[in-house]
């Protein structure tokens, strides 16, 4: 059998167990959409392979190969495909069960590839951290995450001590350490 049958049938038999789900395939370049705002406060919505998204601009390549960029602050909702680990600690998540969620996020933080999403994952991990009563842990956490894009899209995830709360040594330790000159005003606060 010539080669080139031989691989067509190889390929068509490839295929087959794949819509016969006997395999897994992996999507097809699976693209990222973006919905943002224009000049004009229009929304617009790209399609393509985010870049990088920070603090600052959101980068996408779109299919005819071409860049756009996009400032954070005109980016309405970013669609991605994740990966199944970061979903089910996202199910875990809505359902109120921060300790499973937070083992969940770290498995998929360390299959992530991308950086911007593994931001996002360190955001729901201090956000996990915060509502088990873990405050140094989700400091320390935020800062990591601080360190990494300094304008983060994930401020909100700061955590802060909104009540009067006697912290122990070594977080009080800690804290010092933070409030030193020199720290991000982040760490400081």
């Amino acid at each position: 059998m010539p080669r080139a049958v031989s691989l067509r049938l190889n390929v068509a038999i490839l295929a087959w167990l794949a819509v016969m789900g006997v395999i897994g395939v992996p999507p097809l370049a699976a693209q990222d959409r973006v919905t943002a705002l224009d000049s004009r406060q229009r929304e617009v919505v790209r399609t393509g392979k985010i870049l990088r998204y920070d603090g600052r601009e959101l980068r996408i390549r779109l299919g005819s190969g071409n860049e756009s960029r996009i400032a954070s602050r005109m980016v309405k909702d970013v669609q991605t495909t994740l990966h199944p680990a970061h979903n089910e600690a996202d199910r875990h998540f809505d359902a109120g069960d921060f300790e499973t969620a937070s083992t969940w996020y770290r498995q998929a933080y360390r299959a992530e590839k991308r950086d911007w999403v593994r931001r996002q994952i360190l955001a729901q991990v201090v956000w996990c951290q915060r509502n088990l009563g873990q405050f140094r842990s989700a400091a320390t956490t935020f800062l990591l995450l601080i360190k990494d894009d300094p304008q983060t899209l994930h401020f909100d995830a700061i955590p802060l001590a909104w009540r009067p709360q006697q912290p122990d040594a070594a977080f009080e330790s800690q804290a010092k350490k933070w409030l030193a000159k020199g720290q991000p005003s982040a760490a400081r606060l």
